[in-house]
């Protein structure tokens, strides 16, 4: 375990994350998914989380692992094409996931995935949630739309679920714990990891 980091996710709360996205920002980021998924045949889902318990910290459970976690627990990878791609922002690390499925991932060079994650740090960097949220949405689904034009299949589960969700969404296979401290879930193998820094906070290097 590493101090620094422990004090760091015990000191971020639920409180910091709303204040960050408020209902204003959540209602833009769901738009800005329902839009892209009217043009292209992928699928989109942002996930937000606050910090980590004492378990995965005592284990320095890294960023990405995490996102990969939700990938799979959120059923992600399950689409026709493999093309489905999981944003994962964990505010207590500062820290901003792309985890894409192998169908998007094969035919997008990691420079553009780069991109996507610089343009969602630099807003997030300057505090501005929902500016970078919504423009790393819109850099996913402007490259999903080049390689899977049309429209995603209709789908039961709802676009927006904070922590409650239910029928057979997948996220229902969380553990009761893991979905306290999810913030967010919304709906629409390569990763990519960016960091960011919220307004008055210090940087931290990977």
């Amino acid at each position: 375990m590493k101090i620094p980091r422990a004090i760091r996710h015990i000191a971020t709360t639920r409180w910091s994350t709303r204040q960050h996205f408020p209902r204003a920002v959540r209602d833009a980021i769901e738009q800005a998914i329902t839009e892209c998924e009217s043009r292209h045949g992928g699928e989109i889902r942002f996930v937000v989380e606050t910090s980590f318990d004492v378990p995965e910290l005592w284990r320095d459970l890294p960023p990405r692992t995490r996102a990969l976690q939700l990938f799979g627990q959120f059923g992600v990878w399950n689409t026709e094409h493999n093309n489905g791609v999981l944003i994962y922002v964990l505010m207590a690390d500062h820290d901003v996931e792309i985890v894409a499925d192998r169908g998007i991932a094969s035919r997008v060079p990691q420079a553009e995935w780069d991109a996507v994650c610089r343009q969602m740090e630099h807003h997030y960097r300057e505090g501005r949630f929902r500016e970078g949220s919504v423009v790393g949405i819109l850099g996913v689904g402007a490259l999903l739309g080049r390689h899977f034009p049309g429209t995603r299949p209709a789908t039961t589960s709802c676009p927006i679920s904070r922590c409650c969700c239910k029928g057979r969404d997948p996220s229902a296979r969380l553990r009761s714990r893991e979905k306290s401290r999810l913030f967010m879930t919304m709906r629409a193998h390569r990763p990519r990891r960016a960091r960011f820094s919220a307004v008055g906070a210090r940087r931290h290097g990977s």
